[in-house]
């Protein structure tokens, strides 16, 4: 530029493109300003296309401040006082590093020492930003994060899947070991930071104005953000790693300080100085980064409506510069690159649009959900809030076509899945309900409800079932539940030995289990299977299926056995998972573990609503559920009422632990300290370390009706954590539903698996009744034989005769079999004989 004049130039170009009417070109120094002040000379000097007397408006990015520790400020602020002094030190050292000697792997995009600015080819593409906050919102993280992690894919990893491959490999110079991380290369961006404490464009006037915070000029620093460039089969990974470093770049104080820094050079040592510190950085790394945010609404510049505004520079000596700048919905990528090194940027420009793509379908397909999106926060966290309820957005009729259907079961499975994988609108309240006049194979139509978790657990919800149902014998009463009793022990002369071996009991259990727990929180991983979820891996999507069984047949193994309904159905579930697998002994030295929600109100009873949303109440409403970890027993077992008695073994020691309520306590306890992140980051760390995920809840014990319309069942699934199987059963008068949440990607067949347990529950029963029989037999003939030789001498051979036909005809009905022949023997010496006796 001629440096005798204002260092500014315009070209107006009246040539008709792709995506405008006309052009307009603006050239300027950056010593004019950095981005955010040249936006707001441009927002001055524009207005709305909707109002042409109002100025534009621009969104500002809004600091999240967790107050949910309002209790706890003095941790948190100490341990956030230590996180930044540390990262802040980490993130200094490194760059010091880089501005002495440690420089990026040579290739053409470097400069060479001595180079100075490089001749540019400018070009941009035009992309959606609605894609992009799609992915910002579902992953969790900022706008800034996505375009990194994109920028990453686009250059670093679809090079290997796109025509550019041959380009960018000589450009690169980058080899097959290098592609795929066997043989290390490092590529690192300068990314230009915003240091202003408002991201908010300000109007021109008050950036103009003498102290004021959010001033005019270059007030821009700089930070090193080190390239992904390994080949990574889930795209998901680039954006994910983006997010972590930028993360840590955020906490620190680098960029203020190195500001700081070359201000401080530039007055002791002279512009020379500052300028070569910069010069050596540019020229120790690859490329550089930036983005600026523009108008939220289209705005015309005198009178003339802008199709979309795009910025880029030519500083630098590097041979690649991306900017992204956003105007309305839309992001414009702008490739500022040296043609004798990138012959062809068109394509690069579209590999970084096809990686957004590519990254918007893996993040849909994976069904990543965002659970804090809401329109009303206060302090950055999510709030409960007032609203009128419109039932019409939350009541669904479909109309269905019947001619369609041929099987209607699976109707129901697809239709089901399908609102079970589609995102909740986190602007209104957390339900809905779909109503579906179609017969299937066990009701005449079918209700189905979807909630959030947060607005309670299967208890709450079951509770909010019972008071808009009523018994179909009583119309006017409402649904009864059966309670657990818990064993009292007799009161006798031991109770305070008792009662001290008890407490011994529970604290060593429970230091126990508490133990295990932190092995699996900090790194004990399940044996990788494909039920595993990845490391950062989110909700999937689902299939949601069920079948049938007989409460009675639990029942009868629950009383057999002498065990807990909860017992049983642990045993079913590994006796129904065991003939999935195929490799019997390879896993019988693996370790595959089960996340179980435990209730954790006093009592199991299902109060009623009113009682629940009373303050204070014991059994509240709400979430108050516990987790524990139970180990799959996955042997191959001869005996099928192995697999019962393991888990009632396993179970008797989770019930007698506090490691549930004290998981609790624990996860409440660090909501408090660090924030709703910190649970969630503990929650998905155990959900990923184990297997599968098993829950029950206790229906009615009668059957109901809801608004008259007698019911035939109840099923309820969640969806949680990245495991690949969820089991729930759910009990409803005679019935348990077993209800299987799938990932068909893992489980192509999922009916396999839901016929596999109630297979297994039949087997068990069968067992029993053998067992059982078994046992009756040898009773009875020793029972015969001693009424024999009793009979002999005391009873006539007429009487005899009855009584041996009578047991028989009762054999069916085992206990009273006994209890009438000890009755009916009871005059005799049976009951006095040894082999009776015993």
């Amino acid at each position: 530029m001629d440096m005798s004049r204002p260092l500014w130039e315009f070209h107006v170009l009246n040539v008709k493109t792709s995506s405008a009417k006309s052009v307009g070109i603006g050239k300027l120094h950056h010593s004019l300003g950095d981005g955010m002040s040249l936006m707001s000379l441009l927002l001055a000097s524009s207005r709305k296309v909707s109002d042409p007397k109002a100025p534009p408006t621009t969104t500002a990015t809004k600091k999240h401040a967790d107050s949910s520790a309002k209790g706890w400020w003095c941790i948190r602020r100490f341990w956030l006082v230590i996180n930044i002094i540390f990262t802040t030190l980490i993130e200094l050292f490194k760059f010091w590093l880089t501005l002495c000697f440690m420089r990026d792997t040579k290739t053409p995009l470097m400069s060479e020492p001595g180079d100075t600015v490089r001749p540019r080819k400018c070009i941009n593409r035009i992309i959606s930003l609605d894609d992009v906050k799609m992915i910002k919102n579902t992953m969790e993280m900022k706008v800034n994060d996505v375009l990194l992690g994109m920028t990453q894919a686009g250059v670093c990893y679809y090079r290997n899947i796109s025509s550019f491959l041959v380009s960018i490999l000589y450009v690169l110079k980058v080899d097959d070991d290098m592609a795929t991380g066997k043989k290390k290369v490092r590529l690192r961006g300068t990314v230009a930071v915003n240091l202003r404490p408002d991201t908010k464009i300000e109007d021109l006037t008050n950036m103009m104005e003498k102290g004021s915070k959010c001033r005019w000029g270059n007030f821009v620093g700089i930070v090193i953000f080190p390239l992904w460039v390994r080949g990574e089969d889930d795209p998901l990974e680039y954006v994910r790693k983006a997010k972590s470093t930028m993360d840590m770049k955020r906490i620190s104080m680098e960029a203020l300080i190195l500001y700081g820094l070359v201000k401080c050079i530039m007055k002791i040592f002279g512009d020379k100085a500052a300028e070569n510190i910069v010069k050596r950085v540019f020229g120790h790394t690859t490329l550089t980064f930036s983005s600026v945010m523009g108008p939220k609404e289209e705005v015309s510049l005198f009178d003339h409506p802008m199709s979309y505004v795009t910025a880029t520079a030519s500083g630098g000596p590097q041979a690649l510069i991306i900017h992204f700048v956003s105007y309305v919905d839309k992001i414009i990528i702008n490739l500022a690159v040296d043609t004798t090194v990138i012959p062809d940027p068109h394509q690069l420009c579209d590999d970084l649009v096809e990686s957004l793509g590519i990254i918007k379908l893996a993040a849909l397909e994976k069904g990543v959900h965002n659970m804090e999106v809401m329109d009303d926060k206060k302090n950055g966290e999510a709030v409960w809030v007032p609203v009128n309820v419109r039932v019409e957005d939350h009541v669904f009729v479909p109309d269905i076509d019947h001619s369609d259907i041929t099987n209607p079961d699976q109707f129901i499975e697809d239709y089901t899945s399908n609102i079970a994988n589609t995102l909740m609108d986190m602007s209104r309240p957390l339900w809905e309900f779909h109503v579906l006049n179609i017969k299937t194979s066990n009701a005449e139509s079918l209700g189905i409800g979807k909630f959030h978790h947060s607005l309670g657990d299967g208890m709450s919800l079951m509770s909010l079932l019972y008071a808009s149902s009523r018994k179909i014998s009583d119309p006017n009463a409402l649904p009864t539940t059966a309670t657990t009793r818990k064993q009292v022990g007799s009161n006798d002369n031991w109770w305070l030995v008792a009662r001290f071996w008890l407490m011994i009991r529970v604290i060593f259990t429970t230091f126990i289990e508490l133990f295990k727990s932190l092995l699996t929180l900090c790194f004990m991983r399940d044996t990788k299977t494909p039920l595993m979820g990845k490391p950062g891996d989110r909700n999937g999507p689902r299939k949601i299926i069920h079948r049938i069984v007989s409460f009675d047949d639990v029942k009868f193994v629950k009383k057999t056995m002498k065990m807990k309904v909860n017992d049983v159905l642990l045993g079913i579930t590994q006796a129904g998972d065991d003939p999935v697998t195929e490799k019997k002994k390879s896993l019988e030295e693996t370790r595959l573990r089960g996340t179980i929600a435990v209730n954790l109100r006093p009592e199991t009873k299902i109060k009623d609503l009113a009682d629940m949303m009373t303050k204070g109440s014991k059994c509240r409403w709400g979430n108050f559920i516990g987790v524990v970890i139970f180990p799959l027993w996955i042997r191959s077992e001869d005996d099928p009422l192995e697999y019962v008695r393991r888990a009632k073994a396993t179970m008797d020691k989770k019930k007698i632990s506090m490691e549930a309520l004290v998981l609790y306590g624990f996860i409440k306890f660090t909501m408090k300290i660090f924030g709703v992140k910190a649970v969630e980051a503990i929650t998905k760390r155990v959900f990923s370390h184990t297997t599968l995920t098993f829950s029950n809840v206790l229906g009615p014990n009668e059957d109901i009706s809801f608004f008259e319309h007698p019911m035939c069942y109840v099923g309820a699934s969640a969806l949680i954590g990245p495991q690949a199987l969820i089991i729930h059963y759910v009990s409803y008068a005679d019935k348990i539903i077993i209800n299987l949440a799938v990932d068909t990607t893992v489980i192509p067949d999922p009916h396999v698996l839901c016929d596999n347990l109630v297979e297994s529950l039949e087997i068990i029963k069968l067992s029993l009744l053998e067992k059982g029989l078994h046992k009756m037999e040898e009773l009875f003939k020793g029972l015969c034989t001693i009424a024999v030789q009793e009979l002999h001498h005391e009873v006539k051979p007429g009487v005899w005769r009855c009584l041996w036909l009578w047991p028989i005809c009762s054999f069916r009905d085992l206990d009273a079999s006994v209890t009438l022949i000890f009755i009916k023997f009871r005059g005799l010496r049976i009951a006095r004989h040894p082999q009776f006796v015993a």
